[in-house]
């Protein structure tokens, strides 16, 4: 291939390490619907809700959510996951009573669970981008990702989330506690979130498409029409 597109810095640099030519990748993140995903206020009282989104299986990091869920000091607290069972989910039998598992949603509903929700939780172990940061953003949440996500890219540390290593338990227990603890300053950084995902819209996308087609070499692999 001439050029290879990446939509995280982690998927780039996975390629480069497998003997990618780093020259040949090019980083272009993806979009999200801010139609379908747009901000709401949350709930000031009542339980906070830590929600996750996607296959819930170890590939998403699920048990560093679940243990460090279980090691959050925040009282009035509730975990939701949302996603389709990746195994036969016996791994989470040992976490029984600790979380309330809703299965696969349609858009529609992922939307709603979202806007219930006061932090989203993706602390992926590999993930080629994670679209479910700029949409919960997008929502008027903050984010807490892995660095193995785009998440690096997307959340400004301490603004609009917090980006972890995926198995920094005890970080990611801390950080719940801290907006479980500071509901006032979670919605600003929730605010903050989805005037980010603005970065992140589809209409951005196309002009970073535009951008990279503009500054690629002319022609490409030496061919001269089409």
């Amino acid at each position: 291939a001439d050029v290879c597109l990446a939509a995280s810095e982690f998927t780039r640099q996975s390629l480069v390490e497998v003997g990618v030519p780093s020259d040949k990748v090019c980083l272009l993140p993806l979009g999200v619907d801010l139609a379908d995903f747009a901000p709401s206020d949350r709930p000031s009282g009542g339980l906070f809700r830590v929600l996750f989104v996607g296959g819930v299986g170890q590939r998403k990091g699920v048990k560093y959510l679940l243990e460090a869920y279980r090691r959050m000091k925040a009282p009035g607290t509730e975990l939701v996951l949302v996603g389709p069972m990746v195994g036969s989910g016996r791994g989470l039998e040992a976490y029984r009573g600790s979380y309330t598992y809703l299965g696969r949603r349609d858009q529609r509903d992922v939307v709603r669970e979202m806007r219930r929700s006061h932090v989203l939780v993706l602390p992926s172990v590999f993930e080629g981008f994670g679209l479910v940061i700029p949409e919960a953003m997008a929502t008027g949440m903050p984010v807490i990702a892995s660095t193995h996500t785009a998440g690096p890219e997307i959340i400004r540390e301490g603004t609009d989330g917090f980006v972890l290593a995926p198995d920094d338990v005890d970080g990611l227990a801390a950080k719940l506690d801290w907006l479980a603890t500071h509901r006032d300053r979670s919605a600003e950084m929730g605010r903050a979130a989805a005037e980010r995902a603005h970065l992140y819209s589809w209409d951005a996308h196309a002009g970073r498409v535009g951008e990279l087609l503009a500054d690629l070499p002319t022609p490409i692999g030496g061919h001269a029409d089409g």
